[in-house]
């Protein structure tokens, strides 16, 4: 993006723009620092496993690093981005205990910033540099990445359905009567009523799909996870290389490009298998010109 050193009405400085994204790094990190602070405690779900191979990693002599449950094998699983996380503990010199928490309290800063960054440089293009536009566009579109979730909630006005067995919508039963409505602290209440969060991520059959809030909430370091912030930075190479395409001087050779969306296809290969294929595949369709 080209930032315009002069204070004008619509545009801002680099300065500013890197300040203010420090501090928004900061205040992130604190936020979700502070959330998890209120239960840190690395139990459930599937933190524990996670936990385990970042121990593995930190302890290991050689990759790949050891099962610490079945000995004399090792980890059956995409470890890389346990092993950055190790990796972090190691040079912070803090107890993995409480690194745990403060790597997921960085993966989420980093999703806020990086996101923020990206729909910035895409909205200051498209806005013909107009710098509040871009402002508000880059706002909006960092608490969708990062806090959004999806319309499954609408499910919480009905009477619910069983576990990870979605019924649709329009066939349950409402939750509420008109006389519920005449009271809305009751009608509050009892709205979390035969609601259970986590099949807003099971709802389309025969597939998975977290958010990166779930996945912030309930706290598990999977592979999806630590790859977050990798996912963003191949999408603002991505950005780069079709924006720099667009102008005759483009600063880097794409032959650069080529090596490092190489390179971060193979992080995503090492940290959660599945984003690799997605992400090659765009950009290999961006490299064609499709």
């Amino acid at each position: 993006m080209h930032l315009s050193t002069k204070k004008t009405k619509d545009q801002f400085t680099f300065s500013k723009l890197w300040i203010f994204e420090e501090v928004l790094f900061f205040c992130a990190l604190f936020a979700w620092a502070y959330v998890r602070g209120q239960e840190p405690s690395i139990r459930g779900l599937e933190k524990f496993m996670d936990f385990g191979f970042t121990n593995s990693a930190l302890r290991g002599e050689y990759f790949p690093p050891k099962d610490m449950w079945l000995a004399g094998k090792s980890i059956n699983y995409y470890y890389f981005g346990h092993v950055t996380g190790a990796v972090l503990t190691r040079l912070s010199n803090i107890p993995s205990y409480i690194a745990y928490n403060l790597i997921l309290a960085s993966i989420f800063a980093f999703g806020m910033v990086q996101s923020f960054s990206i729909a910035l440089n895409i909205a200051y293009v498209g806005f013909k540099k107009h710098a509040k536009l871009a402002l508000l566009t880059a706002t909006i579109a960092m608490f969708l990445v990062n806090l959004g979730g999806n319309l499954h909630t609408a499910y919480s006005l009905t009477e619910g359905y069983p576990n990870e067995k979605p019924v649709p919508l329009w066939e349950l039963a409402p939750k509420y009567t008109v006389a519920d409505l005449a009271s809305p602290v009751a009608s509050f209440e009892k709205l979390a009523e035969n609601y259970w969060y986590p099949n807003a991520t099971r709802f389309i059959p025969l597939t998975i799909h977290e958010f990166p809030i779930y996945s912030y909430v309930v706290a598990d370091l999977h592979g999806h996870v630590y790859d977050i912030p990798f996912v963003l930075l191949t999408l603002a190479l991505l950005w780069l290389f079709f924006e720099g395409s667009t102008r005759k001087n483009d600063y880097i050779p794409q032959w650069l490009y080529a090596l490092l969306l190489g390179f971060m296809a193979a992080i995503h290969y090492m940290t959660n298998a599945f984003d690799a294929p997605i992400y090659l595949i765009l950009t290999l369709l961006l490299f064609c010109g499709i």
